[in-house]
């Protein structure tokens, strides 16, 4: 993994990004079929959040990139959007350089993503944030595996992608929030979760 720090005034250019996307609507949690290749067999449902922690007000953890054995391939990020928790709610603006989120209510958003059945690894992904005067670039190494498999008729949550930033340094990790997540899935996307298991991925090597 290789971080960079960047320092220079750009807490103003990032306050702008940040009221933008806090006026967008949140994403909803349909299910996203984009990632199918054509003439797909088999599918399944993964549901995997992708969140920010931490200290840095603006920050943005993805895109968490991922390649099936199936040929499906894509990336995952958090643009639901910057200023929004992980259940949707706006943040309030302006949001201070040392605003901490937690575990418990990161910001971030919830894929809800239909795969051909088989086996998938998340194998990279990039990050940055800035705050307190400077902005911190991560990307990850060229090792990074986070396997998990997409049963035939099935929905499965699979766990969140993290990114816990502080002042020069963007830690990540992959976690099991399956009540944290399946609460917020169950508000907005009831049918979805009726029949959701879990099966974490597992982290191989970063």
């Amino acid at each position: 993994m290789k971080s960079i720090r960047h320092y220079g005034l750009v807490r103003k250019a990032a306050a702008t990004v940040v009221a933008i996307l806090a006026g967008c609507a949140a994403g909803s949690l349909e299910i996203n079929k984009s990632f199918l290749p054509e003439n797909a067999g088999a599918k399944g449902v993964v549901i995997v959040s992708v969140t920010s922690t931490g200290q840095y007000g603006y920050a943005l953890a993805g895109p968490l990139h991922f390649t099936c054995d199936s040929g499906a391939t894509g990336g995952l990020d958090n643009n639901h959007g910057l200023a929004r928790y992980i259940d949707g709610e706006r943040l309030s603006i302006p949001i201070p350089a040392t605003f901490p989120l937690t575990n418990e209510r990161p910001m971030g958003r919830i894929h809800v993503i239909e795969l051909p059945a088989g086996t998938c690894v998340f194998d990279s992904f990039s990050a940055s944030a800035s705050g307190q005067a400077a902005t911190t670039s991560i990307r990850s190494s060229k090792t990074m595996r986070i396997a998990f498999a997409v049963r035939p008729d099935a929905t499965r949550y699979i766990g969140s992608y993290n990114m816990e930033w502080s002042p020069g340094r963007g830690q990540p990790s992959y976690n099991d929030f399956y009540d944290r997540d399946m609460a917020v899935v169950r508000t907005q996307n009831p049918a979805v979760s009726q029949n959701a298991g879990k099966a974490i991925a597992r982290v191989v090597s970063w």
